[in-house]
């Protein structure tokens, strides 16, 4: 980020659709260095270097100077979905129980929750909260301070040192904690950047929730690795109304993003044959398919519904991996062509791979998710 601010200090880094379609509020690589400083200044008041600190955010730009705020101050961002508001949450007191934070960072908009969250969950009662504006000209409740007099001084920070703490999605088990350092991300990302054709034109856009690995990783932090625009709107957003992720792409001239399966079937579902014939996709270069399975008939459909939109046939590009390894294993490259097996169910049942070629109620399609790159290393074990 300081590089950036310091090469290219005007250049877009983040905007946010506030609605899914509206251009809110939007950081240059100078604004957001600024803002982290201010963060870190408040957070030096509050904590000491290694301390852990929750970041509670729906979406927006805020979780950015949140983010990197706590980088900033030498301290540990645990990025964590906001509690629900009126019961107790066990996924963020096991959090809480886990990380053992010692501050809360929130945006403006759910600071008054604060009370009400302490109150459904009593073990996690000791947070300090410390509240993020979304407004580019005040970050707290605070006035604004002159970043210019915080006499910031970079923390002391190795590629070992750990970055942030990444927790798993907890579906199967309580959430799990991923301690992912430096060096694991920079060098996550450039394995991420390996055959996806990212560069200065690119443009991201992305609707994952930031505390997923692959919405914090690739979606947020691939955009600041390579120093190209990334556009933003909330899960709700996409949820409500699929519609709004292509558009944006169409509108910005998005060429990359990053979304599960099921995403690319709510398109599918919920799009208009009018609204498709309006979207201009030609941009459109890579889209991650990875965190859950990937389905061949989504695919399919997906290219066969959307090439007159303009979509290359192979812009899906499926993937694998996992938190516990920072997040990308495997995955295919851009304009690579899509892989697949029909593997006999019984067979496949029985732990005996059998391809048999064409399709048939006997079988099940299986995507190839790629391959490893660089020094990444997969064993298959029993």
């Amino acid at each position: 980020l300081q590089e950036r601010a310091k090469k290219t200090p005007d250049g877009l880094a983040y905007s946010f659709l506030s609605n899914g379609e509206d251009l809110e509020t939007s950081l240059t690589y100078s604004s957001l260095d600024t803002e982290a400083k201010k963060t870190a200044y408040r957070l030096s008041a509050k904590g000491q270097p290694g301390d852990r600190v929750l970041l509670l955010f729906q979406s927006g730009t805020s979780v950015l100077k949140a983010f990197f705020g706590v980088l900033y101050a030498g301290m540990i961002p645990v990025p964590c979905p906001a509690p629900k508001r009126n019961k107790a949450d066990v996924r963020f007191a096991s959090i809480f129980n886990s990380a053992k934070p010692t501050i809360a960072l929130v945006p403006a908009e759910l600071a008054s929750l604060a009370e009400k969250w302490q109150e459904l969950n009593p073990s996690t009662a000791p947070l300090n909260y410390q509240v993020i504006s979304d407004s580019n000209s005040e970050i707290a409740i605070e006035s604004p301070i002159d970043s210019d007099r915080l006499g910031w001084m970079p923390p002391n920070i190795t590629g070992d040192s750990v970055a942030f703490l990444q927790y798993t999605s907890g579906s199967t088990s309580a959430p799990k904690g991923v301690v992912v350092s430096h060096e694991n991300v920079l060098q996550n990302l450039a394995h991420l950047d390996h055959g996806w054709g990212h560069d200065k034109n690119s443009v991201m856009v992305t609707w994952l929730p930031y505390f997923h690995d692959m919405g914090l990783i690739y979606g947020l932090l691939m955009p600041l690795f390579r120093g190209f625009p990334c556009y933003i709107m909330s899960p709700t957003a996409f949820a409500q109304k699929p519609y709004r992720w292509l558009k944006a792409l169409s509108d910005f001239k998005g060429t990359h993003t990053a979304a599960p399966n099921f995403a690319f079937d709510l398109c599918l579902n919920s799009i208009s044959d009018e609204q498709r014939d309006g979207l201009d996709l030609r941009t459109w270069s890579v889209a991650l398919n990875a965190a859950e399975t990937v389905r061949l008939k989504t695919i399919e459909n997906f290219n066969e519904f959307f090439s007159g939109s303009g979509l290359s046939a192979n812009t899906i590009c499926p993937g694998f991996g996992l938190a516990e390894g920072t997040l990308k294993i495997t995955a295919l490259p851009k304009e690579a062509p899509l892989e697949h097996l029909h593997l006999n169910r019984q067979q496949l049942a029985a732990g005996i791979i059998s391809d048999e070629a064409v399709a048939s109620e006997n079988t099940v399609a299986v995507v190839g998710c790629g391959y490893p790159v660089a020094d990444t290393i997969v064993s298959s074990v029993d």
